[in-house]
């Protein structure tokens, strides 16, 4: 049984989309141990009193049951832990700005922070010439 399958936790702001390719007797709850695994949580899920639920649509899946009998279908989003899970849904973009000193960052960052309570990441790139004069050998010196 081949599915391809958006997984979500909520609780952990984690996603990814799989190809789930299992056994159609393979359980539910099977499958989501190997979902919270991924998710760097199956020691969460072991201590857990009670096993991690997984929702697809809102309705929560019986752990016992097979693959083949589950309501999960293909493009399904299912969700570990929350009924109400959905892809986080979050409008992205990627924006090169050329950033001069890090005191520049708050300028470009905290608009979107302020006006749309946005998550924000930087990635600093840098060019040959900017690297050559970073003096890596002295910081090898230094840092060995």
């Amino acid at each position: 049984m081949q599915l391809a399958l958006t997984v979500v936790w909520p609780a952990r702001d984690w996603q990814t989309d799989v190809v789930l390719d299992a056994d159609p007797s393979t359980t539910v709850g099977d499958v989501t141990a190997e979902f919270a695994r991924m998710a760097g949580g199956a020691f969460i899920v072991m201590r857990e009193t009670e096993p991690l639920t997984v929702y697809a649509d809102g309705e929560p899946l019986d752990p016992q049951c097979a693959l083949a009998d589950a309501q999960i279908w293909d493009g399904a989003v299912v969700s570990l832990g929350d009924p109400g899970g959905r892809q986080a849904g979050r409008r992205g973009g990627t924006l090169v700005v050329n950033v001069n000193d890090s005191s520049d960052v708050p300028s470009f960052a905290e608009p979107f922070f302020l006006t749309f309570n946005a998550e924000v990441e930087f990635r600093v790139a840098m060019t040959p010439e900017d690297l050559g004069s970073a003096n890596l050998e002295g910081l090898g010196r230094t840092w060995k």
